[in-house]
């Protein structure tokens, strides 16, 4: 369902207020009825919802908020960032069924985030020569699951797989513990460039403005881990975030892989302890990952180039694709336009636009459906 931008404005006040946080921001969202409604409810019926401290609410009332947040939608806008509200058909679903994800997601760059198959994979900063050796000779072998990979763009595992999603075609994001107005460490300027060049994306929930503090690295984790079917960790040490991204992962029902090193290296003391504790399936090969997710690569052959058919779409145009592609005998042009809040101009245009790119069909009624 798409919203407003006045919904949206409301959404992000919200996500910017202390004590509230996304759990009790969508509680509060369906207990009145959508964003703004929020704003427009009385103490006493704000009152009544369990679980809301009064002081939290009280900056319901404070102007800052809503302005803060209506600069930050129209830089958003000026600078071609996509906004996704978590109700809407572009917002990762993955991370739709995760109760602490995100009320908001900016992306820059404009890759599917709801592509059939995502895998994260993270590691330690300190790499070393077979952490680096291993996610090269993984990644060339990914290349024909037609996945999207998400990492942090950190130094060490991040980097490297970013880096060898790059040089093996694999379209890959980097999900940020900042705004979008920035990129840290500032040496990947150039790596976030490729990334988005790539067909890839940059994420995050912060808006312009927010550093990369640390409390903001186990956020950005949620969300790399959200977003995946699996998460792969590649090196780790006993403590750090490899390890809180694992166990998001295993909170969050995905699938975890470690890749096993030498007892004595302590940038494998996490994967080994991951393995020996059961909470991460043993990796040696994408052969093992096939195995657990049940991954066929004939049908990741099919579902990579319908990938790259859509990567080049607009956001509008996605949003038609994603609606027909939940409808296998196609949608009536009046279900398409209740579905997505367009006009009949717009979504005409829309529709024209994606029949010249070979993307969707027309057939009697007139019905429209996503070419096979």
């Amino acid at each position: 369902m798409k919203i407003s931008t006045e919904a949206k404005v409301c959404a992000l006040a919200l996500s910017l207020m202390e004590g509230i946080g996304p759990k009790r921001a969508k509680k509060l969202i369906e207990f009145c009825g959508g964003p703004e409604a929020v704003f427009q409810a009385s103490k006493e019926e704000l009152n009544e919802i369990p679980g809301m401290h009064r002081a939290a609410l009280n900056q319901l009332t404070d102007p800052t908020f809503l302005k803060q947040a209506e600069a930050e939608l129209n830089l958003a806008f000026k600078k071609n960032w996509q906004v996704h509200f978590y109700s809407e058909s572009a917002y990762p679903w993955r991370m739709r069924h995760c109760d602490d994800g995100p009320l908001l997601l900016f992306q820059k760059g404009n890759c599917n985030l709801n592509v059939p198959r995502s895998l994260a994979i993270v590691g330690t900063r300190n790499m070393s020569d077979y952490g680096r050796d291993f996610i090269r000779h993984f990644s060339a072998e990914l290349r024909k699951f037609g996945v999207h990979v998400l990492s942090g763009l950190a130094y060490g595992v991040d980097a490297q797989a970013h880096r060898s999603c790059l040089d093996n075609d694999i379209v890959n994001s980097a999900v940020l513990a900042h705004g979008l107005d920035r990129v840290y460490p500032h040496h990947h300027r150039n790596l976030a460039d490729d990334i988005m060049q790539g067909g890839g994306s940059l994420l995050t929930e912060f808006p312009s403005g927010t550093n990369p503090d640390r409390e903001n690295f186990p956020k950005r984790n949620r969300i790399i881990a959200g977003m995946s079917d699996a998460v792969i960790v590649v090196e780790a040490a006993r403590k750090g975030g490899a390890l809180i991204t694992a166990d998001l992962a295993n909170g969050y029902n995905r699938d975890v892989f470690a890749v096993p090193g030498r007892f004595n290296d302590e940038r494998s003391e996490g994967c080994n302890l991951l393995i020996k504790s059961t909470r991460a399936h043993l990796l040696e090969s994408t052969r093992d990952l096939a195995y657990i997710m049940k991954w066929d690569e004939q049908e990741a052959a099919k579902e990579k180039q319908q990938l790259e058919l859509f990567q080049n779409l607009s956001a509008l145009e996605n949003q038609v694709v994603e609606a027909l592609g939940r409808a296998k005998k196609g949608l009536l042009m009046d279900a398409l336009l209740a579905e997505l809040k367009l006009t009949t101009s717009e979504l005409l245009s829309l529709l024209m636009a994606l029949e010249l790119k070979s993307v969707v069909e027309t057939l009697p009624g007139p019905r429209y459906r996503l070419r096979s």
